[in-house]
């Protein structure tokens, strides 16, 4: 089940285009976040609050 391609939907959702625009709405409703690269196909970006980042995870934030 993981070779199987993405839907081109998953595949729109899991681009870094959309979780930037994610954490831009997230920041326009005052939250500090974080963008982090996973490492997970089906979630390869996540975007969280800045307290709730996992320092020792952490490389590169956007």
């Amino acid at each position: 089940m993981e070779d199987a391609p993405l839907s081109p939907l998953r595949w729109r959702l899991c681009s870094a285009l959309h979780a930037r625009r994610v954490a831009q709405r997230m920041q326009a409703e005052g939250l500090d976040v974080v963008l982090l690269l996973t490492g997970d196909r089906m979630q390869p970006w996540r975007v969280i609050e800045r307290a709730h980042a996992p320092i020792d995870e952490v490389s590169a934030c956007a």
